[in-house]
């Protein structure tokens, strides 16, 4: 999941304090307990799921998106479980829409195409036009969840 940091829209502040306000500095910037915050846009990849919705009605309906087949690894590879949650697509890349050389995109890694893929689906979830802030300063947070569950 990634979050699409915006400044200028949504505004949220920190709480309140009776406590003066500090300031600082992180990697060259200032801040103050004032600040504005956004997090906007969010987009993520679950298993047999490309976007959150799908992983939604996927749970909803009761479906097994966990499951045996091969087509990521052979079964027993390093140790790993017969039965794995996988991701769908993942050889599917539009490298021209991203600037990628096409010899370039057949030997990156798939975690980066999904990068760059999710990172553009935040901006468009976010309300704001990709092309508004080509060369802007943005901050895109990146969250990896792992969940493992035990159904008993």
């Amino acid at each position: 999941m990634i979050n699409f940091v915006a400044e200028g829209t949504m505004p949220a502040r920190f709480p309140q304090t009776n406590q003066a306000t500090t300031n600082g500095a992180v990697n060259g910037n200032s801040y103050s307990g004032n600040d504005e915050i956004v997090i906007s846009g969010i987009s993520g990849r679950f298993p047999e799921s490309n976007s959150i919705a799908e992983f939604r009605e996927n749970l909803f309906a009761g479906i097994d998106l966990v499951n045996d087949d091969e087509r990521r690894w052979p079964a027993g590879l390093y140790g790993l479980p017969s039965r794995t949650g996988k991701l769908k697509g993942l050889e599917y890349f539009d490298a021209n829409f991203f600037g990628v050389h096409a010899k370039q995109a057949e030997v990156m890694d798939p975690q980066l195409r999904l990068l760059l893929e999710s990172t553009y689906e935040c901006i468009v979830d976010a309300g704001v036009n990709p092309d508004d802030v080509r060369g802007k300063k943005l901050e895109c947070t990146l969250v990896h969840l792992t969940v493992r569950l035990m159904i008993i």
